[in-house]
């Protein structure tokens, strides 16, 4: 494979793929359920913790110049059967993640298009795998560039959506919360069960949502054999984890301190892609603007999942877990 992708690139990959619309959609349960100081202190836990896998990450990929990504470092040290298995567990999420992220960003589209009768799934779904198509097929550059504009766009979001969040604390509306009003009661909600059992149990929900929040940061190594120089694979790893943990924490503490966790909106909305429940929405009137933003950030990640079902293939193959004629690229 050739060599061409920058550090740019790469870290707006893995952004595109690990940035995703839960952030809107699911939030608010997690915060209804685990209570602002849960949420929060989850979300500083999680990355702390993914700081450590991104620091021995980029040790290995440095060591073996990116070689293979996960699967060949699973191979080289470890062992072939768990190469094989991780290959193969990525592989199958991964290819079954983009038809079911169009999918969803489908049901969406026609829960937010209720009154146009024209909307149709299938023209939807044929107009993205025909782009998706077209893209892979001219050249892994054109699908770097198309993915560093989304998420370009992604992070933008994220930025709009904390002034958003910020200018809603410091206004003079009666309605806003002042300082950490909401932290005061109920900073800590029981889950489940009364008591420190119940504490325990809301942080634990809360990490739930964390994690997902952060998975897929780690598929950053599937772009280190395109990446333009080995020596750069420190900094793009540290320039991914830094950009992500940072944008998540400020987005989420400013959520929690603008958004009761007693609001019955958060967990009452009986659709899941329902944006009136997102709290970005409750803060201010930003419905239309969430909708759309789960819509590109939908559209980007199954982008991006394509990209890494296919690196994984090609992997998997180079290795010997697949039939060769998956190793010949094009390009």
């Amino acid at each position: 494979m050739k060599q061409i992708l920058k550090p740019r690139h790469i870290v707006m990959i893995t952004i595109g793929g690990t940035f995703d619309a839960g952030i809107f959609l699911n939030s608010g349960e997690a915060l209804a359920n685990g209570g602002p100081a849960s949420l929060f202190i989850s979300y500083v836990i999680v990355a702390i913790v993914i700081y450590f896998v991104m620091s021995a990450l980029s040790k290995t990929a440095t060591y073996t110049e990116g070689k293979d990504g996960i699967i060949g470092y699973a191979t080289i040290y470890v062992d072939r059967c768990l190469g094989f298995s991780i290959g193969y567990l990525l592989l199958f999420r991964y290819l079954i993640a983009s038809p079911y992220l169009l999918s969803e960003l489908s049901t969406m589209l026609r829960n937010y298009n209720k009154e146009d009768t024209s909307y149709t799934a299938a023209a939807w779904l044929s107009g993205s795998f025909i782009l998706f198509i077209v893209v892979f097929v001219f050249s892994t550059m054109a699908f770097a560039e198309v993915e560093y504009i989304l998420s370009c766009l992604k992070i933008i979001i994220i930025i709009v959506s904390l002034g958003s969040l910020i200018k809603s604390i410091s206004s003079d509306s009666p309605d806003s919360a002042k300082g950490f009003a909401y932290w005061r009661d109920n900073s800590f909600k029981e889950y489940g069960a009364q008591g420190p059992r119940g504490i325990f149990f809301g942080i634990f929900s809360s990490l739930n949502n964390a994690t997902n929040a952060f998975s897929g940061i780690e598929l950053i190594a599937m772009t280190f054999p395109e990446l333009i120089s080995s020596g750069e694979i420190p900094r793009a790893i540290l320039n991914t984890y830094f950009k992500t943990s940072v944008l998540y924490i400020l987005l989420i503490f400013f959520m929690v301190t603008s958004v009761s966790s007693k609001n019955p909106d958060l967990i009452n909305n009986p659709s899941v892609f329902a944006c009136d429940s997102s709290p970005f929405s409750m803060v201010v009137d930003l419905s239309e603007f969430v909708r759309a933003s789960t819509v590109l950030f939908t559209f980007s990640e199954a982008f991006s999942d394509l990209y890494f079902s296919s690196r994984l293939l090609l992997y998997l193959s180079t290795n010997g877990f697949a039939p060769a004629i998956f190793s010949k690229t094009s390009r």
